[in-house]
């Protein structure tokens, strides 16, 4: 069932300009129960994933699969394949952590975050997890420092922007059961849940789901009711394309971000998508696992997308991407830390933030 779109168990109308959409409870529960059922149909974890990268760090399993062909090549194979056990080890050992820390961190939150993120987590099955990350990045990604008017960020704009270039996929394969939860969580909550607040905490879940730390993002921002008049960092130095390093530093400082932000922010694409990326594919076969394998493979020349091979070519990010590769701890801590600050980017200071 991996990989099967979403549109063949939640057909729904357009939710991107339009939010009066089908409010009766029959309809709103039957969207729930349809997603419900498109979860116990999801893919479970595979464990063969763990050992299958991308490119030339551990690809055994691959390796061995092309070895079974070809006699002459199994002794390299199985000494190949004995030589990644360490490795996967490590990742599992990694996972037990994650799991152990996540479980105390579940615990520590807020009834009303912990309601919103149970939802979430139930409806954001493995098929777009990258896409729930992208959803909040995108969100977020429009705050512009410079503007002297609105200066864009987390407000929920999203939802009157799916016709940009760069939000391509969203609309179709993840706003459905942003705008479907958002109709389960208004009947559960003491007040509505804004959507910006659901997609910071998708992205979040995005990351929960693929193994990765529990963020609490909070909640309490606001939504604005338009689109913001700029489409911010990223927009100009497009993912794809081979930018110089320095090009794609420039654009990242004009819209406040540090150096390191942007090495950091960039490990989201673990388990990325991008607006040319099959929003049902993967970006690599790791995609599942929310890991420091990304700088390991922007390391050996592996990163899919031209932005990320371009961290390799400057020393300040290459020596970020070096420290981040060695040490999973530090990039969960790091990432962590950044992408809070980015789901609050816009958001007047004044507006309190809850489930904190």
């Amino acid at each position: 069932m991996h990989g099967r779109s979403l549109q063949e168990y939640l057909p729904v109308n357009d939710t991107g300009k339009a939010e009066a959409i089908a409010v009766s409870d029959a309809r709103a529960k039957a969207t729930a129960d349809s997603i419900m059922d498109y979860i116990h149909k999801a893919t479970p974890t595979v464990v063969r994933d763990l050992i299958t990268p991308v490119g030339n760090y551990t690809d055994a399993a691959v390796f061995w699969d092309s070895a079974t062909m070809y006699s002459k090549y199994i002794p390299g194979a199985v000494v190949y394949s004995v030589k990644s056990i360490p490795d996967l080890i490590e990742q599992l050992e990694q996972l037990a952590g994650t799991a152990i820390s996540n479980q105390v961190a579940y615990g520590n939150l807020s009834s009303t975050y912990s309601q919103v993120f149970h939802v979430l987590s139930q409806a954001i099955n493995p098929t777009i997890t990258g896409l729930a990350l992208r959803l909040a990045f995108h969100d977020a990604g429009t705050y512009d420092p410079n503007s002297t008017t609105s200066k864009g960020g987390a407000n929920g704009s999203i939802r009157f922007e799916f016709d940009w270039p760069s939000n391509a996929g969203l609309q179709r394969f993840i706003w459905p059961t942003i705008w479907a939860s958002k109709q389960v969580l208004d009947r559960m909550l003491p007040s509505p849940i804004s959507y910006a607040d659901l997609c910071a905490i998708a992205g979040a879940v995005g990351v929960y789901n693929t193994h990765g730390p529990l963020i609490n993002v909070g909640y309490g921002r606001p939504d604005v009711d338009g689109p913001d008049p700029f489409q911010g960092v990223g927009s100009n130095t497009n993912q794809q394309r081979d930018y110089p390093i320095q090009e794609i530093i420039n654009e990242w400082e004009h819209y406040g971000y540090s150096i390191e932000e942007l090495t950091v922010l960039s490990g989201g694409h673990a388990i990325g998508f991008s607006a040319s990326t099959n929003p049902q594919g993967t970006v690599s076969s790791n995609s599942r696992y929310f890991s420091n394998k990304y700088y390991k493979q922007v390391i050996l020349g592996d990163a899919f997308f031209g932005s990320d091979k371009a961290l390799a070519d400057n020393n300040s990010t290459l020596q970020i991407v070096q420290e981040l590769a060695a040490d999973q701890g530090l990039f969960y801590k790091k990432f962590t830390s950044t992408f809070f600050d980015l789901t609050w980017k816009g958001v007047d200071p004044a507006v309190k933030r809850l489930g904190l």
